[in-house]
């Protein structure tokens, strides 16, 4: 086995920090990329009908300019109000697997909406009045992972509503 040294990377990339935004390859992090910062590829773990897909559809990093957790978090901590619902995205290597979970998925009571080809919006209602907590997400993305993973479907995110 190869062990890369990232410190001594051959071509230089950001990766996400969390809460602190990017982690940049001189090892600062930032929330704020400049425009030459924002062109860095992302150190990020794809599947590759994924990376085909990014690749079809012109995807570049600079499309990525916030990451996604921290923007997640930031609009988590400073909300003035209560989340009722959560909406996880779920993607298929095609569109036959997608199919096959969707009726898995609307057996066990979830209401689904189709997002492309190969992906999936799924609606999960709070069953309290603020769904906002980690146990319960985590809890809700683990069942729901259990349900796709038999057709290759992937969790790739939510957004709480």
């Amino acid at each position: 086995m190869v062990r890369l040294d990232v410190k001594k990377q051959i071509v230089p990339f950001r990766e996400t920090s969390g809460f602190d935004g990017w982690e940049l390859p001189d090892g600062r992090r930032t929330k704020n990329l400049t425009d030459e910062e924002a062109k860095l590829p992302i150190l990020k773990g794809l599947p590759a009908w994924s990376i085909l897909e990014r690749i079809r559809s012109g995807w570049r990093p600079e499309n990525e300019r916030v990451d996604t957790v921290a923007k997640l978090l930031s609009g988590a901590l400073n909300s003035t109000f209560h989340f009722t619902k959560m909406e996880v995205y779920v993607e298929f290597p095609d569109s036959q697997k997608m199919k096959q979970s969707r009726s898995v998925l609307r057996a066990s009571g979830y209401r689904l909406r189709a997002d492309g080809s190969r992906r999936l919006s799924v609606v999960i209602p709070g069953d309290h009045d603020d769904v906002a907590s980690d146990s319960w997400r985590e809890n809700q993305e683990s069942r729901l992972d259990d349900l796709v993973r038999p057709y290759s479907g992937e969790v790739s995110g939510h957004e709480l509503q």
